[in-house]
């Protein structure tokens, strides 16, 4: 079979395949149709599948806002408590406050520096009363005191009270122990008794008598013009007596100013004890209001934090419930994509004819594209013809070649003395 036959069989072979009949037309609309039902169910597939990850996705978004929900509830119940105790931290603070200013406007009721100066006078004054009180005993005349005669029958003369409280006062000794001519005898007539008489009245402490000695004192003062006017007593002796009684008075003088200066004493130690316990409530006030702005400060700082996380969770919530929202949708456009899911109708009225006709169009291209290419070929067979025509001419025209003649014997090898041969020796 030449070449030609087989290219005449295939354009023939191509030309039947290209060709189909309305049974090849029929057969490439069911296998689309069967590539379109294979698509729908695919889509289908598909479409429910993402209809259930929504649904998934949905019952998760819903968790999550539920949590997110719950925790900023909790959130905001953390602020409530907080914005109470700040309330409750801030009323405690002002009480606190309130009490340190009342503290600060305590005014005390004496004043230190002037108390200080008063017991200083009274100091001066009391060393003044007791130079006179020593020049006033220190003036007294014995002689004229020794000169007083005190009989039995007189031994309830108010005199004798003169002598008791020489007794008790100056020489400390008790009432009980006094007898006139007893005393006369160790105190007035003994030179030195009466030295250390004069002594004790000018210089013995005059400060701090005891209860006893400051009454009979007191009452001895009250019987002065009874004492005075005593008949027994001579003018000499009244006014020694009289002088006596001066320095009593002295006596009594000091030791009121001495207990003007315990008073003040006591007024001191009172101020600075009241100064001490306020300056530590004003010290303990001060400190706690400082705590309670500690806390305050500290309480701020929570709920700073507390208000950022609750905005963030607010925010939060929002956004996945935007996600929810964008979730139904999609939903609701799955639901409208299940309901307008029909590409069998759409199929039969549109795309078969589309593929009848383009099947058809298809044929006629391929039946002219196999024409071309029959024609092409031909036309490659005619220049091969020609180029073997052509050949064969010149073949014709080359001249004969040279006979070699085989009857001719071949050339004869001799061997030489040297062991080589003639023919070797030619080259």
């Amino acid at each position: 079979m030449s070449k030609l036959d087989n290219l005449k069989n295939l354009q023939i072979q191509q030309l039947k395949e290209v060709n189909p009949e309305h049974g090849d037309q029929t057969a490439a609309v069911k296998f689309t149709s069967n590539r379109i039902n294979a698509l729908e169910k695919f889509v289908r597939d598909s479409l429910h599948q993402d209809k259930e990850y929504f649904a998934g996705e949905k019952t998760t978004l819903q968790n999550i806002i539920e949590t997110l929900t719950t925790e900023s509830n909790r959130l905001q119940q953390h602020l409530h408590v907080n914005r109470e105790s700040k309330q409750q931290i801030e009323a405690d603070l002002k009480i606190s406050q309130e009490e340190i200013a009342r503290l600060h406007a305590i005014v005390p009721q004496h004043d230190e520096k002037q108390l200080q100066n008063e017991i200083q006078e009274t100091k001066k004054t009391i060393v003044k009363l007791n130079k006179m009180r020593q020049d006033e005993a220190n003036g007294l005349n014995i002689n004229d005191l020794k000169q007083l005669n005190i009989k039995n029958k007189d031994k309830e003369s108010p005199v004798n009270e003169l002598w008791i409280w020489s007794l008790v006062v100056i020489y400390k000794e008790p009432a009980s122990s006094y007898y006139w001519n007893n005393f006369k005898e160790q105190v007035l007539e003994k030179a030195e008794g009466s030295q250390d008489f004069k002594e004790r009245l000018g210089r013995v402490k005059a400060v701090d008598m005891k209860k006893d000695e400051y009454e009979r004192t007191q009452n001895l003062l009250k019987q002065r013009e009874q004492i005075l006017a005593a008949d027994i007593l001579t003018p000499a002796i009244k006014t020694q007596i009289t002088n006596f009684f001066k320095i009593v008075d002295l006596m009594i003088e000091v030791e009121k100013h001495s207990k003007s200066i315990h008073n003040n004493e006591k007024l001191l130690q009172q101020l600075a004890t009241e100064k001490q316990q306020l300056q530590s409530e004003t010290s303990k006030n001060q400190d706690k209001a400082q705590i309670l702005k500690d806390r305050i400060a500290f309480l701020d700082t929570i709920h700073k934090g507390y208000q950022f996380m609750y905005d963030a969770m607010t925010k939060k919530i929002h956004s996945y419930q935007q996600a929810q929202i964008l979730n139904d949708k999609f939903t609701e456009q799955i639901e409208q994509s299940f309901s307008n899911l029909d590409f069998s109708k759409s199929y039969n009225q549109q795309y078969v004819p589309q593929i009848v006709q383009t099947i058809q169009h298809e044929n006629i291209e391929v039946q002219d594209n196999q024409q071309m290419k029959v024609q092409q070929v031909e036309v490659e067979v005619q220049q091969q013809q020609n180029q073997e025509h052509q050949k064969v001419i010149e073949v014709k025209q080359t001249p004969e070649e040279q006979q070699i003649d085989l009857q001719q014997p071949p050339t004869e090898i001799v061997q030489t003395k040297t062991g080589g041969c003639e023919a070797c020796s030619i080259f």
